[in-house]
């Protein structure tokens, strides 16, 4: 807790204080609180409820006395909900594996989207052949390098885990062409530094109904696998 006067100088602090906020134990009666390092950068006019500090986050409740001639901050470190908050949120919409979004909030967030572009379905080739000869814990190695190259080729984008080995891209503002080089530029960074390859059918999007242009992207998919696999089909 500490205590400002209407011009912002502390009138007073609890031990607290000192303890969460080391420059209070170095200033003198009447110190701007500007002056207090960890408060520097505070905005006192807005007073948010919130306050980032060095990893730490703070809930701010202010009350004003003697004829708002005096605040008093009642300081309250939320850190470890808000970062439970966070996880709890990272779990709704998150695959734990690869980093990506999941499939429902990832149609939620098309639904956001007001402009055109261009759907990738993309399916590791023989996948299941790598569970069967490596087991399931070189498997999901697998599943999380593709996340992290999409992630990296795609930084901006939407993407998601779309289903075991599948994995869906929309890019916005795209041509069948652009994407194309997008993807084949990925496909052949993995190809030389994975000994697994991708297919993916590519689709392209005007704001008609999502599932029919997902459907469509998966028919090319479909067309990359019966030509051989390794490839993109728009």
């Amino acid at each position: 807790v500490f205590v400002l006067d209407e011009y912002d100088h502390v009138l007073r602090f609890n031990r607290a204080c000192r303890e969460y906020f080391p420059s209070f134990a170095q200033s003198k009666a009447g110190e701007l609180i500007e002056n207090i390092k960890e408060w520097a950068v505070y905005d006192f006019v807005e007073q948010p409820a919130h306050y980032e500090l060095d990893d730490k986050v703070y809930h701010i409740k202010v009350s004003r006395m003697e004829n708002n001639k005096v605040r008093v901050f009642v300081i309250t470190d939320i850190t470890d909900s808000e970062m439970a908050k966070k996880q709890l949120e990272l779990l709704a919409t998150r695959d734990g594996l690869t980093g990506l979004y999941n499939r429902r909030y990832f149609m939620e967030k098309m639904e956001e989207f007001k402009t055109s572009g261009t759907f990738a379905l993309l399916d590791i080739d023989h996948f299941k052949k790598v569970n069967d000869q490596h087991g399931h814990f070189e498997g999901d190695k697998v599943l999380t390098y593709f996340g992290n190259q999409i992630i990296k080729y795609f930084k901006g984008n939407l993407y998601c885990r779309y289903g075991g080995e599948e994995f869906l891209i929309f890019i916005p503002d795209s041509t069948m062409e652009s994407a194309f080089r997008q993807l084949e530029e990925m496909r052949k960074e993995i190809q030389m530094q994975c000994k697994v390859t991708f297919s993916a059918g590519i689709a392209v999007y005007n704001g008609n109904n999502i599932m029919e242009v997902i459907d469509r992207a998966d028919k090319k998919l479909y067309e990359a696998k019966q030509q051989g696999r390794n490839r993109i089909c728009y």
